[in-house]
């Protein structure tokens, strides 16, 4: 019954969170939405979340656990958020520019051998996958599902270079990809103790 009421009380505030999140930081004027920050990171969350590694970290944990306790019917309404919020940090508010890419394989992978920010950049594409796999997983109990979110991440990348939104690359399908593998095998892994368990 405590599992139900906390699971109830964290979906509540991922859903207050996912609302607050959609309002990027602007202002109409007479032209329409006037974006007030000019960078590509143009919301409170995706400013926070840029700046807060931590909290990504600490985020995508919380998020994964819950995807993994929550009941059901309530996963369904939890990948259906979860895919808006994927939508909302990746696609929405963002500037558009020329279309850019980088199609070269582990090429950020080389850069964050001596940067952090692309060390930073590889793990927050990663733990933002971490979820998805595990909501999929836990609520098929199949493996096949795993293809959805390299499809998600192949769509969002040649959303981002054909409507030059962001910067397209291979290895951001690879970092998601990995997340959701990760995702996909704390909820295997869970499921296996769940059953030496019972």
């Amino acid at each position: 019954m405590l599992e139900k009421i906390l699971a109830g009380i964290a979906v509540f505030i991922f859903i207050a969170i996912s609302v607050v999140c959609m309002f990027p930081l602007a202002f109409v004027d007479g032209g329409g939405l006037r974006e007030i920050i000019s960078d590509s990171l143009n919301t409170p969350l995706r400013l926070f979340l840029v700046y807060h590694p931590f909290v990504t970290m600490l985020g995508g944990i919380v998020l994964t656990v819950l995807a993994l306790i929550l009941p059901k019917p309530a996963k369904a309404v939890f990948l259906i958020l979860y895919l808006g919020f994927i939508v909302y940090m990746t696609l929405l508010f963002r500037n558009s520019e020329d279309s850019h890419g980088i199609f070269e394989f582990f090429w950020s992978y080389k850069q964050a051998i001596h940067s952090s920010y692309y060390r930073q950049e590889i793990l927050q594409n990663m733990w933002l996958f971490v979820p998805l796999g595990a909501v999929l997983y836990s609520m098929t109990k199949r493996r096949w599902p795993i293809m959805i979110p390299i499809i998600i991440s192949a769509v969002i990348e040649l959303l981002q270079y054909i409507l030059g939104l962001g910067l397209a690359e291979v290895d951001d399908i690879i970092s998601n990809t990995f997340g959701a593998v990760i995702g996909f095998s704390i909820a295997i892994l869970l499921q296996s103790h769940k059953k030496k368990t019972e």
